[in-house]
């Protein structure tokens, strides 16, 4: 599942036609199933969720106490020091940087990927900057999870199972 040389030879055909390249580049994200808005709706799906945890921290946090954050009383109060903020953009950055698989991670250039990430930094400092703490272990044990995810797709079990996935799929 190689499709970057085939979108670089698309880019480079259709340099002076952006609608051509977009309709050409559609048709082979369909051929090899990648489907490029995937990420938006898992965030956008997330938003709920997130949402109530907020609005469950800051009524009810302050009657929770933090054993886990020594530098923090109870977990409706923001980090004073913004180190859980700092960590969960370090780890969503980290983890949008490492493809699924290796495979996988041949449909989105680097250059795209560096930006992603670089974009995300400000973006999840902006949301947890303020934010309860437990948000922000919320967010960095999703991040955790998956860059476990991530990191055992690379392995030789993670590989078979996800080339199992792809015959089934095909």
């Amino acid at each position: 599942m190689k499709i970057q040389p085939e979108l670089v030879s698309l880019r480079e055909r259709y340099k002076d036609k952006p609608a051509d390249l977009m309709m050409e580049t559609r048709k082979i994200y369909e051929k090899y199933g990648v489907k490029p808005m995937a990420m938006f709706t898992i965030a956008l799906l997330q938003m709920p969720i997130f949402m109530g945890m907020y609005s469950l921290f800051i009524t009810h946090g302050a009657t929770m106490s933090s054993f886990l954050i020594p530098w923090v009383l109870t977990f409706a109060e923001s980090d004073p020091w913004h180190v859980l903020p700092i960590a969960a953009a370090s780890l969503a950055c980290l983890t949008s940087f490492l493809p699924l698989s290796p495979s996988v991670g041949t449909t989105v250039s680097n250059r795209q990927r560096i930006l992603t990430a670089l974009l995300m930094v400000p973006f999840f400092l902006l949301i947890l900057w303020k934010a309860p703490v437990a948000l922000c272990l919320y967010w960095i044990a999703g991040s955790m999870f998956g860059l476990l995810e991530r990191l055992f797709y690379r392995t030789v079990w993670g590989q078979s199972l996800l080339n199992r996935k792809m015959r089934v799929q095909a």
